[in-house]
This record gives structure tokens, C-alpha cells and sequence, in this order.
């Protein structure tokens, strides 16, 4: 077993709650779907400025998907706040 998958399976072992800053972005992102499949729950946050609101749309398609990867089906749910 690679150091890689003692660390998967240890995360599995013992869920956690995680928050990911600029989770819209391409490593927040993955980070969330990775952390997802391994039944993880996640708070991200984002203000957008940089980050691409449809990555997160893509990765609750991928989630939602009842022939997906994921182990578990799960709730995504995330708002757009404006700066004013």
C-alpha cells in the first residue's frame, strides 16, 4: 500500500468535517470531489473573484449522478451572495 492510499483509508476510517477556501477554483475543486467520494463532509467557501461558479455545478452533477463512483448519494447546496 503507497503512502497515498494509508492516508485515503485512514481518512475513511475517521470522517472529519473540512473547509475548503476557494473551492470554485481547479485545486479547491478537487479537493471537494476528492474529499466527497471519500464520504467526507465539506464547507467551502468562495467569493468568486477568481474562481468559476460552474466547477461547482459540474462537481453536484458528478455527486448526484446515481450511476457515479461515489459511495453515498449527497446534498450539495451553495449560494451566490453579490458584493454590492
Amino acid at each position: 500500500m503507497t503512502r497515498y492510499e494509508a492516508i485515503q483509508a485512514e481518512i475513511l476510517e475517521n470522517p472529519k468535517v473540512w473547509l475548503i477556501t476557494c473551492v470554485a477554483g481547479f485545486i479547491g475543486s478537487n479537493l471537494l470531489e476528492k474529499l466527497l467520494l471519500l464520504s467526507q463532509k465539506v464547507v467551502g467557501l468562495d467569493r468568486f473573484s477568481t474562481g468559476y461558479h460552474p466547477i461547482l455545478s459540474k462537481v453536484e452533477e458528478k455527486i448526484s449522478n446515481p450511476l457515479s463512483p461515489y459511495p453515498v448519494t449527497r446534498e450539495v447546496g451553495y449560494f451566490v451572495k453579490k458584493e454590492i
